[in-house]
């Protein structure tokens, strides 16, 4: 079974660097990986990593901000899986970092045991194994790991398919859980699949990092182990990373 790798990226260098030497150990160092960015001022700066790691990059022009920049790795991902003509597209942002060779073994079954299954996905974390962002329990579904058996999907309908979520016109509309939620209530009903193994912790070694359920030093310990030195690995809400001001969660419509 191919895979093909999709990371979502704005701004954070070191969790992009580190996501992508994780995902050659998971996946094995010939798996295709494209780097998806929002446009920032890092922009260069991940271009030159993507080029430095033998990974494709795409950029926006402008800024599109926390969901439609979220929502467009996903349609990225199934387009270079395509392009790829790999079996299975996984979408990652940029925080989260799988780290076991076993989670591509446990996905390579699960595809193959249900041959009517398009898309996996993490689903509701426990509120006890949050250490900030409480706010995700509200979700039955996350969007941070996304597993998409290619030939399912169409990344034309998908980009339809969010901006027709936008057209609501309102706030939870947009959200890319809500858009999550709203793929396995119709397109994949009855073909989606919880990942509770990638939706909370089950003791140690961790099989993924994610920003709400992981700290700094859990990133450190993970980059070293990966032969990287980086030691910021912020795990702050956008909100706090960007300034309120600057904070552009919504997509603008056209």
């Amino acid at each position: 079974m191919q895979f093909a790798i999709t990371i979502g990226s704005f701004a954070l260098l070191p969790f992009v660097e580190l996501n992508v030497r994780a995902c050659r150990h998971v996946f094995g160092k010939d798996t295709p990986i494209l780097i998806c960015d929002d446009r920032s001022q890092k922009t260069p700066e991940m271009e030159a990593l993507a080029e430095k790691y033998g990974c494709g990059f795409i950029t926006s022009n402008t800024p599109r901000g926390h969901f439609c920049g979220c929502s467009q790795t996903t349609v990225a991902a199934v387009a270079f899986a395509q392009a790829m003509q790999a079996d299975i597209a996984v979408k990652l942002t940029q925080r989260f970092i799988l780290l076991e060779p076993r989670i591509r073994e446990r996905i390579e079954q699960l595809f193959t045991e249900r041959p009517e299954l398009e898309l996996a996905h993490c689903g509701r974390p426990k509120p006890e194994g949050l250490k900030r962002s409480k706010w995700f329990v509200k979700f039955p579904f996350l969007v941070d790991c996304m597993v998409m058996r290619t030939a399912a999907f169409d990344p034309h309908w998908l980009k339809a398919s969010y901006e027709s979520k936008c057209k609501d016109g309102t706030k939870h509309a947009s959200y890319t859980e809500s858009w999550l939620q709203h793929l396995c209530e119709t397109k994949c009903a009855g073909k989606h699949e919880t990942l509770e193994w990638l939706t909370n912790h089950h003791g140690e070694p961790h099989w993924y990092l994610r920003k709400t359920q992981n700290d700094n030093v859990d990133y450190i310990r993970a980059a070293h182990r990966f032969g990287l030195k980086h030691a910021n690995f912020p795990t702050n809400e956008w909100r706090d990373l960007v300034g309120k001001e600057r904070y552009r969660p919504i997509p603008v419509m056209d």
